[in-house]
């Protein structure tokens, strides 16, 4: 039987989904971003657990200042990224008002790109601010949407 040789020991995965070793970074995937993970250290690889699972996998580097990340971990924070940005954004455009709910029903039903849209009524919304929009339509004597 072959003797293992590995040490165990914490590792501190930031918010980045990234876990310092011998001052190399190496890629967790984003589900385990700022966790305590179980580093199961050998001679030629790390292997990263939590509870007892294991989660990632890596060839060791004896190098410095090095970043190792695994591709499939890059491709899921990104898309993890991305719908974040999108459902932020989306709440801040039905906080612009009652009207807002159904408008962006309009715009999926279209098939339109609607997250551009919205991303645009938003902006907008900040520069000018809700208030000037309704004041203008008031003065044209018509009623806020």
């Amino acid at each position: 039987m072959p003797y293992d040789c590995a040490t165990i020991q914490p590792a501190d995965v930031n918010r980045c989904c990234h876990f310092i070793f011998q001052s190399n970074r190496y890629s967790v995937p984003y589900l385990y971003a700022s966790q305590r993970l179980t580093l199961k250290v050998l001679p030629d690889q790390l292997l990263l657990f939590h509870n007892e699972k294991l989660v990632a996998v890596h060839a060791r580097s004896y190098d410095r200042g090095q970043r190792l990340s695994h591709p499939h971990h890059l491709k899921e924070l990104q898309a993890q990224r991305q719908q974040a940005r999108l459902h932020t954004l989306l709440l801040a455009f039905l906080n612009l008002g009652p009207d807002a709910e159904p408008y962006g029903r309009k715009l999926q039903e279209k098939r339109i790109n609607a997250p551009h849209h919205i991303q645009k009524i938003v902006a907008l919304s900040e520069i000018y601010g809700q208030d000037k929009g309704q004041d203008q339509q008031r003065q044209r004597g018509q009623h806020p949407a």
